[in-house]
């Protein structure tokens, strides 16, 4: 019988392999592309990938990996130099951010050219709205638009008549709408050099849980990643390629921007004097740091 998770799973086998042939970066063949937040779907064009956790019961489906460099770190403290790609893609996190100023002056900072962030739209948070989403986001005169959620529903009778899909065939019925609807369900904003932003922040908004304690603790993640099918690699290398590049190189400390020494288990600060682990060959860029 198929369980929530092996449904989850196939449908983002769907949606990653539909990002092979629709939508493809304005990028050129030689660019370094960052995807921040790439949770398990990352970006098919993307070289790098990014994200804060291991396991999140915000995210639809299992976190994946491949062949490709993956950092733990944190969207608002990126823990790469500066310009150091070519493109950046965040797909559906920045909603989620307590912060945005700070992950979208961190792309400004890393990024030569541009990028690209996708988020659910103000109208689309109305007529199916996430608790735990912090943002009503718009587009405006070339700008991102950012008022925060007064309250975790807009409308109870509209949020009660979505929910009541639940589990995969929520999922599915969000999919549907937002490929109908895209125009009006989803924010997709492409820069280039800078991002104009509008942030509005009210008065009486709720303290969001924080859904990853390890950050606060120097405890140890424990690493149980998924890896993505051998075919789907195969495909994704044969369609785009690959760049020569060693991302030890594009690191730096992600809370002081200084440079690391690499030692065998770890990367060391030589500013900060903090060690960042690396466990299966995954740094841990987090707040989760040892002396």
């Amino acid at each position: 019988m198929l369980n929530y998770p092996s449904l989850m799973n196939i449908l983002s086998k769907i949606t990653w392999i539909r990002w092979l042939f629709r939508d493809p970066l304005p990028v050129d063949h030689q660019d370094l592309v960052l995807d921040v937040g790439c949770g398990g779907n990352p970006h098919p064009r993307a070289d790098v990938l990014c994200d804060k956790f291991i396991e999140d019961s915000q995210r639809p489906s299992t976190l994946k990996v491949d062949d490709r460099p993956f950092i733990l770190a944190d969207a608002e403290k990126l823990p790469f130099r500066d310009k150091s790609f070519d493109f950046l893609v965040s797909r559906h996190i920045i909603e989620h951010i307590r912060e945005p100023e700070r992950f979208l002056n961190e792309s400004m900072r890393i990024s030569r050219k541009g990028g690209l962030i996708t988020a659910p739209s103000s109208t689309w948070e109305k007529f199916f709205p996430f608790r735990y989403h912090l943002w009503l986001i718009k587009v405006e005169n070339n700008q991102l638009v950012f008022v925060r959620k007064e309250r975790e529903v807009f409308d109870e009778e509209l949020s009660q008549f979505f929910h009541t899909y639940r589990g995969p065939l929520r999922y599915i019925v969000g999919q549907i709408w937002t490929q109908l609807h895209r125009d009006a369900l989803e924010v997709r904003f492409l820069w280039k050099n800078k991002i104009r932003y509008q942030i509005h922040r009210a008065n009486n908004t709720t303290q969001e849980k924080n859904n990853n304690p390890i950050q606060n603790s120097k405890e140890l993640p424990k690493i149980g990643i998924n890896h993505r099918s051998f075919l789907l690699t195969y495909l994704r290398r044969a369609l785009y390629g690959s760049r020569k590049f060693n991302y030890e190189d594009l690191l730096v400390c992600p809370f002081c921007k200084s440079n690391f020494r690499k030692k065998s288990k770890s990367f060391y600060c030589v500013n900060c004097h903090y060690h960042f682990p690396v466990i299966k060959n995954i740094p841990i860029l987090l707040n989760n740091r040892t002396y």
